[in-house]
């Protein structure tokens, strides 16, 4: 049942004594203010005060200040609640007829559901956990041996199986063919997926474990209009980059830009991480900007890149991609080498 008027016959009219008519009195209104994400409880109106029987039916009628939200229900209830959301507000009204359908009281009952409240002054980001269940490992050259999750520091520890020989389709910034490593998901806001013609912003910090430099490599974590291809002209990726480019220990990595098949980054003064923004969808791969930043959030560079690339095809939904590689095409990587890194990310999609 939606938002029209739903009509029950309940009992059979009456007088009171002489000829006058008792008035009927409905419940006192009730009101319920619900959490956001939360579910509105099933509402059962209290009796009304009706001396003389008069009350033949009832009639639900549901009206929407914000939102598009249902009822279904009978009689004095109970009545459920659908097609609601953060920051949906209505009231369930409740007429009690005669026989002749005149409305001789109602009760009402109305429902607040907070909004999805967003602290712009102080953006909570979303944490990338590979081990969580919601990734899917696609893995053509079998280099992953194994991925654990730390909750204290919020790494990811990825090791790896041996790479005797570089190759450039390990190496996401070179080859038309990609063949490392990734792992993706559908990419979505508040379970909402995101398509090619969605233009948004995604909002990415990685943090580079500078005391592991197993092997030269490439964490890049991004949108994808297909996680599973290896054809670059089908994968179209973009995305941020935390590139690994000397393996003594310690030593800082470099962050940037990843689009396409190519980056941009910079490791110079040291950076403590990356906080990198990019702009995808729209039916292009995109482009976006770094800072390379220091331990007191200082950036000590700023780099950009940005891909014409149409994705026209596919992409319905998009994925989110975390995708590691050789850092050029003759790196190797020794068996139960590992790559250590911290990652976290949010995506935004404006009302345009």
């Amino acid at each position: 049942m939606g938002g029209g008027p739903g009509v029950f016959h309940a009992g059979s009219p009456g007088l009171a004594a002489g000829g006058d008519a008792a008035a009927v009195t409905p419940p006192s209104p009730t009101s319920e203010a619900v959490a956001s994400g939360g579910t509105p409880s099933a509402k059962t109106f209290g009796a009304f005060t009706d001396p003389d029987s008069r009350i033949a039916s009832y009639s639900s009628v549901i009206t929407n200040a914000t939102g598009s939200t249902a009822r279904s229900g009978s009689n004095l209830g109970a009545y459920t609640f659908s097609g609601h959301g953060d920051g949906s507000s209505f009231t369930l009204s409740l007429h009690a007829l005669d026989a002749g359908g005149n409305k001789l009281a109602t009760a009402t009952h109305t429902v607040n559901i907070a909004a999805d409240t967003v602290d712009l002054n102080a953006l909570a980001m979303e944490d990338i956990n590979l081990t969580d269940g919601s990734w899917t490992l696609s893995d053509p050259g079998s280099l992953i041996k194994s991925v654990a999750w730390d909750a204290g520091t919020k790494k990811n520890t990825v090791t790896m199986n041996a790479l005797a020989s570089g190759n450039a389709v390990y190496n996401w910034k070179n080859s038309s063919t990609k063949s490392g490593p990734r792992w993706y998901r559908t990419a979505a806001i508040d379970g909402n997926s995101l398509s090619r013609g969605d233009a948004f912003v995604g909002i990415y910090v990685i943090n580079s474990d500078d005391t592991v430099r197993d092997f030269k490599g490439d964490v890049i974590i991004g949108i994808a209009r297909d996680g599973a291809q290896t054809l670059v002209s089908n994968l179209l990726f973009g995305g941020a980059i935390c590139s690994l480019f000397s393996t003594s220990v310690p030593s800082n990595a470099s962050y940037g830009v990843y689009s396409y098949s190519a980056a941009t980054s910079a490791g110079t003064s040291g950076p403590d991480n990356g906080l990198i923004t990019y702009l995808h969808g729209g039916e292009k791969v995109g482009g976006g900007a770094s800072y390379p930043l220091a331990s007191d959030g200082t950036a000590n560079n700023v780099s950009t890149r940005s891909s014409n690339q149409n994705i026209s095809t596919g992409g319905s939904p998009m994925h989110q991609v975390v995708a590691i590689g050789t850092y050029n095409n003759t790196a190797t990587i020794a068996q139960d080498a590992t790559m250590v890194f911290a990652a976290k990310y949010s995506l935004i999609q404006p009302v345009i």
